[in-house]
């Protein structure tokens, strides 16, 4: 036997024909007499009931079932927690014993050692060792500190810091931007045990290993942007005081043509 698959034309016509059937059949179909003698038409949730089932297989995208809707879960009776970030402006301080915001002089010094106000960008959760972790890939010198306590400015001072309370376990970005007293004031993050270094950071040190490189039209390396201006003193490509003078081909053939003359006799 030959089974033949059906166009989506036909099956359109198909699903007409049967749609325009049960219309038909509600007008001409008479249902239940009623008290008074007289027959009551379908009601119309009925048909309409009709028509859903008629149309039921073809109302699901085709690529329902390969993408999933994210917020109807994962298949296992959970739905999937939509994902929170915080922002928020912190500053490094230097000292152990900082208890004032830094002047304009002194966060400039701050920043010039890698210190001083930078905004972050949290995932908002429970863990103190992300935190943490954010805290000093933002920060690298505050490793060398020795832990950290925050600190916010207080509510009748612009000047002198107080400690934000530290909860059990540690600091979140969580307990930050939902529970603490910070709102939107600056965080100042003080070392606990010893004071960080402020020397400035210098360019070698500022160039991360994935920073844009450009290509040296002297020596042909890929040099990091912020460094091309210092390549000309390395002894791989030499200033341009030391380097040779570039001879164009004229000018060499015409050199080598002379040197193969014989000298003129002196008259």
């Amino acid at each position: 036997m030959m089974v033949y698959k059906m166009s989506n034309q036909q099956i359109a016509a198909d699903l007409l024909r049967r749609a325009s059937d049960a219309l038909s059949s509600a007008t001409t179909v008479p249902c239940a007499a009623s008290t008074t003698g007289f027959s009551t038409p379908r009601p119309v949730s009925e048909i309409n009931e009709n028509l859903r089932n008629i149309f039921a297989p073809y109302s699901q995208p085709r690529n329902a079932a390969r993408f999933p809707n994210p917020r109807r879960g994962n298949g296992r009776g959970r739905a999937m927690e939509p994902v929170s970030y915080w922002t928020h402006r912190f500053c490094l301080l230097a000292s152990t014993s900082g208890d004032s915001v830094p002047t304009r002089d002194e966060r400039k010094r701050l920043y010039d050692a890698g210190l001083g106000d930078k905004k972050i960008n949290f995932c908002k959760d429970s863990d103190p060792a992300y935190f943490r972790t954010k805290l000093e890939e933002s920060f690298p010198k505050l490793k060398s500190g020795g832990g950290f306590e925050l600190l916010r400015s207080g509510i009748s001072s612009r000047v002198f810091l107080e400690r934000i309370r530290m909860p059990h376990g540690g600091y979140t970005s969580a307990y930050l931007a939902d529970e603490s007293n910070l709102g939107q004031a600056v965080c100042y993050i003080r070392p606990i045990q010893r004071d960080l270094d402020l020397s400035a950071i210098t360019d070698c040190q500022e160039v991360q290993v994935d920073a844009q490189k450009e290509e040296c039209l002297t020596c042909g390396q890929m040099i990091a942007v912020g460094m091309l201006r210092k390549h000309d003193d390395c002894e791989e490509c030499p200033s341009p005081s030391k380097r040779r003078s570039q001879t164009t081909i004229c000018q060499y053939a015409c050199t080598t043509d002379n040197a193969d003359k014989p000298a003129a006799s002196k008259k």
